[in-house]
């Protein structure tokens, strides 16, 4: 699919399709510029990918009724790395009416690895499903030339637009509460849950799970373990006699 190459303000989802201002980096189909030309569907998932953060891969078809949103990355990208905080606000605001597909495009052999990518799962702490591009499928289908790229994907199954690089929230912020505006208006929006089962959930059960740093207390012999996935500190004597536990595991409680 040829990449688009407009860039709008958005202020509504019907704004989007009928009134292109060059402003911002969220860029769109040049079929937008008018009503009556509709903008693309989306291409459908490549078949026989390995999916992750769930126990069945999913088709477009199946987010029916939902904002999609595609995030082109892989874990040894720094930048990539950098939107995944954005990507979690998002979620976090549009939780019953966004759904975001991780598109793990591997740039080295190492990350091709479906163990590693899992690893970066859970380190990351990701909650929605990941599919294994190791061979560039989908990448080349949607013409991606960059991590990360990000396609944002109508209630309808169109393609809105998309952004490469950083500094993704309050572009797609807009796009999306328009576009969910929009569609919630027309009766178009399914806010039913989309069942994953998450790596995390899958994994063997540990006391730390991916800590972060150490602080030794040398006065008190005493051990600061950052337990950052499990969102709490371990506070040890020198043996590793857990002492306390800060935090209730509860992010941003720690």
């Amino acid at each position: 699919m040829r990449k688009f190459s407009l860039a709008v303000t958005i202020a509504s989802a019907a704004a989007m399709i009928s009134t292109l201002v060059v402003a911002t980096p969220l860029r769109v189909h040049a079929q937008a510029k008018t009503a009556q030309k509709p903008m693309p569907p989306a291409p459908e998932f490549t078949t026989g990918l390995q999916w992750l953060n769930t126990d069945h891969p999913f088709t477009l078809k199946d987010f029916r009724g939902k904002v999609v949103l595609l995030d082109f990355w892989t874990f040894g990208c720094v930048n990539c790395m950098h939107i995944i905080p954005e990507l979690k606000k998002l979620e976090d605001k549009y939780k019953d009416a966004l759904v975001v597909v991780g598109v793990h495009s591997a740039k080295f052999a190492s990350e091709k690895s479906a163990e590693n990518i899992r690893n970066a799962i859970q380190r990351y702490d990701l909650e929605h499903p990941v599919i294994n591009d190791k061979d560039f499928a989908i990448w080349k289908t949607y013409g991606v030339d960059s991590w990360p790229t990000l396609f944002l994907i109508n209630p309808d199954g169109n393609v809105v637009g998309y952004k490469s690089g950083e500094g993704i929230y309050d572009i797609f912020d807009q796009a999306i509460g328009s576009l969910v505006k929009d569609f919630d208006a027309q009766g178009k929006i399914n806010r039913t849950p989309i069942k994953l089962t998450l790596e995390r959930e899958k994994a063997e059960k540990s006391f730390l799970y991916y800590p972060g740093k150490i602080t030794a207390d040398e006065k008190n012999k005493r051990l600061f373990i950052s337990d950052s996935n499990h969102h709490r500190i371990i506070v040890t004597n020198l043996d590793g006699t857990v002492q306390d536990t800060i935090g209730n595991g509860t992010k941003g409680l720690a």
